[in-house]
């Protein structure tokens, strides 16, 4: 393989993560693919190996062991750049891309992150699962596939994507809701008998793709996980922040908060 060419600018900067302004202007397209290790985003026992995008296309490289989590393969980091986010990148994201439209849906990808954030305050939620609300469909912004992707057949995994970028900077009671809130749709399914009738279209079409409803012994270790309440919680707030006429406090009402639990 080619080897990275040592640039004398670079020198000393090459493992500080890159801010996402200073991307190309499709650095949201991600192109190098990594294996992502169980331990991490489920249990060893579970053999569960999601295949997911990692890598901006960058000049600069970030070695592995400065991402958390992450298996990256050596041709991931041949001209490619892995990145944890600031909370100054996540509010970007929302600034740059936050008016597209949530598939499927009414609403923007903003307004149900907003909403969905709503929703979990007014229950009562603790501040952390309140920003797992705000930010469990960051992925989408990061991995971006067009309108309506369910409609094609894609399975975006985007309950995964945003997960390393995001782990350095919050605890697992804000990544772990995140991770889980697909399959707390599939468990409602399973679990309660009119959940599934309650879906959007986008959503019943996606629950195909994400492995379907899970049988009873699915539900039942699903139940059993760490955070498996919150995740329920947070998936029931995500079904119904699709309201074009909702109001919500604006987006740094909750990247305060976000700040309050952030570990820097």
């Amino acid at each position: 393989m080619q080897q990275h060419e040592d640039n004398p600018r670079e020198r000393g900067r090459v493992q500080r993560p890159v801010p996402l302004r200073e991307m190309p202007r499709n650095a949201a397209h991600f192109t190098a693919r990594a294996q992502i290790e169980s331990g991490k985003f489920g249990t060893p026992a579970e053999g569960e190996r999601h295949r997911v995008v990692l890598a901006l296309r960058h000049r600069r490289v970030i070695k592995a062991r400065d991402n958390p989590g992450i298996s990256l393969p050596a041709y991931a980091l041949q001209g490619f750049v892995t990145m944890a986010l600031s909370l100054d990148d996540i509010q970007h994201l929302f600034d740059r891309y936050g008016s597209i439209a949530y598939s499927g849906e009414p609403v923007t990808q903003l307004q149900h992150a907003l909403q969905s954030a709503t929703l979990a305050q007014q229950a009562g939620a603790s501040r952390e699962l309140i920003v797992a609300a705000l930010l469990h469909d960051l992925g989408h912004l990061l991995n971006q596939q067009g309108e309506t992707p369910s409609e094609r057949g894609i399975d975006d995994l985007h309950q995964y994507f945003a997960l390393p970028f995001l782990r350095p900077l919050f605890s697992d009671a804000v990544l772990e809701p995140i991770r889980l809130h697909v399959d707390a749709k599939r468990c409602l399914c399973a679990i309660d008998a009119s959940y599934h009738a309650r879906l959007s279209a986008d959503s019943v079409r996606s629950l195909q793709l994400q492995g379907g409803v899970f049988d009873a012994d699915e539900a039942h270790a699903f139940l059993a996980k760490p955070y498996a309440k919150d995740a329920l919680a947070l998936r029931r707030w995500d079904d119904e922040a699709k309201d074009a006429q909702r109001v919500t406090p604006a987006l740094p009402y909750f990247m305060e908060m976000a700040a309050s639990v952030a570990r820097v």
